[in-house]
């Protein structure tokens, strides 16, 4: 029998949102940032930059 989780969130996919729950959470590990999401994060903070430069 499964061990009831200790986590209250759950979605349909109860076993993927453990899975995430234990590897940020449980075990503590630091996962780096790819370039990928360092550029995303980059270009949306200077079209927010932008759109705020254009609106005053």
């Amino acid at each position: 029998m499964r061990k009831p989780s200790p986590y209250l969130m759950r979605d349909l996919n109860g076993d993927k949102v453990q899975d995430i729950m234990n590897f940020n959470v449980a075990l503590k590990r630091h996962r780096s940032r790819s370039v990928f999401e360092i550029s995303i994060f980059l270009f949306a903070v200077a079209g927010y930059l932008l759109a705020l430069a254009a609106t005053t």
